[in-house]
């Protein structure tokens, strides 16, 4: 259903009449996250729902952000919505796209992370979208409606109308907020804030994201003139998304290996290049704190940049969003990045 009802609730229709539900988005969570581990890892929901369309304006961004953090993201309901022309009358509205293309552009990038786990699939047999419980059945309870998105990625859609906020317990360890690098200790339940445009997403501390950069469109290559920046044009340079936390390594689809290991006043990373992703990398670390004493690219230190741009020459730039990020810029013959803090 086109709704946030959970599965057997009555739900009242514009003209009056009700109906039993089948389930909204709760029901779409739960199947995404049954299916998977039954041997369906690539279940989607139509974003915003099906029958009884057109959902209501929050029940589409709740969804949409759902579907951005699950390994497919599509959209459509019995009555066409998107995020252009949305609802009976399809007007634009300015919110919903603005919103949509921000957790759309997210999906994409999440390609090489999910499509390492897609390829692992046949491999470990291990679902990529897993139970909470699944994954941690030592937890006092296993909540239906969160779920992690392959190892390092904690979701915990918000599925009650006019909700702001969310409980959602933690496995132990350090876990940080991806969208604004606050941290929260695990082993327990927290509260995180959630007002409409945010959904709750968590990384465990030390874990390595590799993600595509921010300005591919496609995965298509680019053509007609269309001037889109595609991925299958070029896929580097390789953006490594990350937070200070217990050593870890990441191995993509394509061979790439991913190292970090973090100390008290260091923070090492390693790249191995792959098959396609063979170029310069990006290696952005959240909640770091402070700006850096130095940065060092395989023995040499490197100077700080104040410029956004892409660089030719290996450079580092800090700014204090997300609990303070730095983000390091090495070109396809750099290896190791280390950083003192």
């Amino acid at each position: 259903d086109a709704t946030m009802a959970q599965h057997g609730a009555t739900v009242e229709r514009p003209d009056g009449t009700t109906y039993i539900s089948v389930g909204g988005l709760p029901a779409a969570i739960i199947a995404g996250s049954s299916l998977g581990p039954s041997g369906f890892p690539f279940f989607a929901s139509d974003t915003g729902g099906y029958r009884n369309a057109p959902p209501s304006k929050e029940t589409f961004i709740r969804w949409f952000q759902h579907t951005a953090f699950s390994p497919v993201m599509q959209v459509g309901t019995n009555t066409n919505d998107l995020p252009w022309a949305f609802g009976k009358d399809a007007v634009l509205d300015q919110e919903i796209l603005d919103l949509y293309r921000i957790y759309a552009r997210w999906h994409l990038r999440l390609f090489p992370y999910l499509w390492t786990y897609a390829q692992r699939v046949g491999a470990d047999g291990r679902p990529i979208q897993r139970p909470l419980g699944l994954a941690h059945p030592e937890l006092e309870s296993h909540p239906s409606d969160v779920y992690l998105l392959g190892d390092n990625l904690l979701v915990a859609p918000v599925i009650e109308e006019g909700a702001k906020s969310r409980q959602v317990l933690l496995p132990e360890g350090t876990w940080i907020d991806f969208f604004d690098g606050s941290t929260y200790q695990g082993g327990q339940a927290v509260t995180i804030e959630s007002p409409l445009n945010k959904i709750p997403v968590l990384t465990r501390a030390g874990s390595l994201l590799p993600t595509l950069r921010p300005t591919i469109a496609s995965m298509l290559p680019g053509t007609g003139g269309l001037m889109i920046d595609a991925m299958n044009d070029d896929a580097n340079p390789l953006w490594v998304l990350m937070t200070p936390g217990d050593p870890s390594e990441f191995t993509l689809y394509d061979g790439t290996i991913l190292k970090q290991e973090t100390a008290t006043d260091t923070i090492r990373v390693e790249r191995l290049k792959g098959s396609e992703f063979d170029g310069g990398v990006v290696i952005e670390i959240a909640a770091i704190g402070s700006s850096p004493k130095n940065v060092v690219v395989d023995g040499n230190v490197i100077e700080q940049s104040q410029s956004g741009d892409m660089p030719s020459t290996p450079t580092w730039m800090w700014k204090k969003e997300k609990n303070g990020t730095v983000t390091v810029h090495l070109m396809s013959e750099n290896s190791v990045v280390e950083i003192t803090r």
